[in-house]
């Protein structure tokens, strides 16, 4: 599996553990977003979440979290946009090996 599109309007409740991702390694695309704004932020993922490491596009509207996971590695990433989220910092210290990115998101210091 290279993507997911997951379309979270209309759900009371979404639980993401913190190996889901692990399983799917050549993930390349992944996208949460709601097609519709029903007032639902009701997703938990927990901070020790491991996101693919040769993930190329972030698309995550309403992300819960204040930072992304200490073990994410942007390397691969050319996009990332978390519009609506609850990110304060990307990561911390320097990331080494991050390219040009394209990034979309409200009062983050990057």
């Amino acid at each position: 599996m290279s993507g997911i599109s997951f379309d979270i309007s209309g759900v009371d409740e979404v639980v993401i553990s913190g190996k889901s991702f692990k399983r799917i390694p050549n993930l390349r695309f992944l996208k949460v977003f709601k097609s519709r704004d029903d007032g639902n932020d009701r997703v938990h993922i927990p901070e020790e979440t491991e996101f693919p490491r040769r993930l190329r596009l972030l698309y995550w509207e309403a992300y819960p979290c204040k930072s992304l996971p200490p073990t994410f590695q942007p390397q691969y990433l050319v996009e990332l946009y978390m519009p609506s989220s609850q990110l304060e910092k990307l990561w911390e210290g320097t990331q080494v090996g991050v390219c040009t990115l394209n990034i979309c998101m409200n009062n983050v210091h990057v």
